[in-house]
């Protein structure tokens, strides 16, 4: 079953600009378990990855490039690469070498696991990564990665995932930019439904006002209420900003 990755994110002490963060979804304390297909949505309504896990069928694992514009750090430049497994602060960027959609022709299927022997990160519990890039709605480069590992019994266990929001700036792998779940204690924002039709829901203690800002960092609504009509926003990537009265939280919501 094709899923939509969502995340928690957490609070920042001062205000960020949301044109220059690493945007990070923390799956850590509950790694998702991928025996199928699951979806990476970054900037849009349409995924830019897809994990796929066919291994049961006796076929390969993918980290597929479904979009133009996107791509893995790869070992080869050619069809069904197979992907780097990158360690902690590796850089991703502009001297990366990648393969991927454009390189294709269309998706692209770099691989973390096949029958004939290869393996991504097995056995080693969230301490290696996937480097990648996609393009925005304006068609600027982001860079980003992925922290997972491929099981002993051919599972794929996904820790998160991150990306700059600055066009054309690396990030290092395993960067979570200055706001993450681990760095906060009890005050978090939660955002639902996600994706969102109609009403948007804000959880959290102490609210004092809420933002909604576009991909392109520009607000687009303002209110002070926990529940927020959306209905008329072009559906999307948005960021929502909380503000309490201990500081600004952030959260993502996608609008369909």
């Amino acid at each position: 079953m094709k899923k939509i990755l969502t995340s928690i994110f957490a609070l920042c002490l001062c205000a960020l600009s949301l044109n220059a963060q690493i945007v990070y979804t923390d799956l850590r304390s509950n790694p998702v378990e991928i025996t199928e297909e699951y979806e990476i949505n970054l900037m849009g309504s349409q995924a830019s990855f897809m994990i796929q896990n066919y291994a049961g069928y006796g076929e390969y694992i993918y980290f597929a490039c479904f979009t133009p514009g996107t791509a893995v750090v790869a070992t080869t430049q050619s069809y069904n690469a197979s992907i780097n497994c990158l360690s902690a602060n590796t850089e991703i960027g502009a001297n990366s070498t990648f393969y991927g959609y454009d390189d294709n022709g269309g998706v692209a299927f770099p691989y973390l696991w096949t029958p004939e022997g290869f393996t991504f990160g097995q056995g080693v519990a969230g301490d290696k990564y996937v480097g990648f890039k996609f393009k925005d709605s304006a068609q600027r480069v982001h860079y980003g990665w992925a922290q997972l590992e491929v099981t002993s019994d051919l599972k794929v266990k996904l820790y998160g995932y991150a990306f700059q929001t600055t066009a054309n700036a690396s990030i290092n792998a395993g960067d979570r930019g200055e706001s993450s779940l681990q760095d906060i204690d009890n005050n978090v924002v939660a955002v639902y439904p996600n994706p969102a039709t109609d009403v948007l829901n804000i959880e959290v203690e102490n609210l004092v006002s809420v933002a909604i800002v576009n991909s392109l960092g520009q607000k687009v609504m303002e209110s002070n209420s926990k529940q927020i009509n959306v209905s008329s926003l072009n559906n999307g990537l948005y960021f929502v900003e909380v503000k309490t009265i201990e500081g600004i939280l952030t959260n993502k919501f996608i609008k369909r």
